[in-house]
């Protein structure tokens, strides 16, 4: 009651609270990585497995090529390799009974080993029809779909890892003597998509 009797209900207890001042600025949050994937070959894209804003793992297939042209290649240089094999197995025996020279040996390892280099060659080209990711993140941009033509170099995806983000932003130059190194931040972000 007051000094006229009046009543004001019931009395509440007082609570102490922080009070957060600070330094009102605005800026960008930035992915920390982000990931360049390029055509490794100059092929036609036959299949695009993402969409742009997909969550992505590593080692993800993210695209294939028509394999139509170094399927065969890889076939046949595997076969090129097994038969080079045969022939150096053969020379060899063939040296060891006093048929064949020491160069007839030696020009057949050669063979062997060029026809292993092509063959090595042709499977890391049937390999690279694949794209996969390089690591986990999110698709932000997609630059080919299906039935596109691509040069070596091109641009096929963009990676971000938003797991890490990087926040750059001015501060009003009133409140430049508040700003220090090491001081709590508190950032609301506005804007924000569910990608």
């Amino acid at each position: 009651r007051d000094a006229s009797g009046t009543s004001f209900g019931r009395a509440a207890r007082a609570a102490r609270v922080d009070l957060i001042a600070g330094v009102p600025v605005s800026g960008t949050l930035d992915p920390s990585v982000v990931i360049r994937i390029a055509s490794p070959i100059p092929e036609v894209v036959e299949a695009v497995f993402v969409k742009e804003g997909e969550a992505v793992h590593e080692g993800q297939a993210l695209a294939r090529f028509r394999t139509s042209a170094v399927e065969p290649a890889a076939l046949s240089a595997e076969a090129q390799r097994r038969l080079a094999a045969s022939d150096y197995e053969r020379m060899q025996n063939l040296f060891k009974e006093g048929a064949v020279s020491q160069r007839d040996v030696e020009n057949a390892e050669v063979s062997l080993r060029a026809a292993e280099s092509g063959e090595a060659l042709a499977k890391k080209k049937l390999s690279e029809s694949t794209v996969r990711a390089p690591s986990s993140g999110v698709i932000s941009q997609r630059a080919v779909d299906s039935g596109d033509r691509v040069k070596d170099g091109d641009l096929l995806f963009q990676l971000v890892n938003t797991s890490e983000l990087e926040f750059a932003a001015t501060v009003p130059s009133e409140y430049a003597p508040d700003v220090r190194v090491g001081a709590a931040v508190v950032l609301a972000v506005s804007g924000a998509t569910n990608a």
